[in-house]
């Protein structure tokens, strides 16, 4: 019962509430939380949209590529590369943070994703697969992302002009 106590306590100290009005003070800032998430859900999608409309593909052997550095989270990431391919176009899009996140989005059938996306990944020290149409990965080394996204260049152009 002590050490129940000393919990209730110290979690009423932390939140600067009487313990009496724990529950109802943990209650609101966890529905407060969820809205907040919600909110940045939201953001997210919309920021999300936002960049679709101002991604310029490149013609490449007819094809449209997207070669770009947008420091988004993967979810984003892929949703961004996933509406370049859907339109047949090819996406290699990359965001960093701690680590980089790398995804190949490929509405071409010359352009195996999962093929170009594990060299990229070990360009920056890490890992990356899919399938033929999506493929991601990532790694630490955020020094080689511009080589990377070179070298995945390069075998985009190679795979298209094939």
């Amino acid at each position: 019962m002590q050490h129940l106590e000393q919990i209730v306590a110290s979690s009423a100290e932390i939140l600067s509430v009487q313990p009496e009005n724990l529950p109802s003070t943990v209650q609101r800032f966890f529905l407060e939380w969820k809205e907040q998430r919600k909110d940045i859900d939201r953001m997210s999608a919309r920021l999300t949209e936002l960049e679709i409309k101002t991604l310029t593909a490149e013609s490449i052997g007819g094809v449209g590529v997207v070669i770009k550095r947008i420091d988004l989270p993967a979810k984003e990431l892929a949703a961004l590369a996933t509406s370049i391919s859907g339109e047949g176009g090819v996406a290699l899009i990359a965001g960093t943070g701690d680590t980089v996140r790398v995804v190949l989005a490929s509405g071409d059938p010359r352009v195996n994703a999962g093929e170009i996306i594990s060299q990229v990944c070990s360009l920056l020290g890490g890992k990356g697969g899919g399938k033929p149409s999506m493929a991601q990965g990532g790694g630490p080394d955020t020094a080689q992302l511009d080589l990377a996204l070179k070298v995945g260049r390069e075998r985009i152009i190679a795979a298209l002009h094939g």
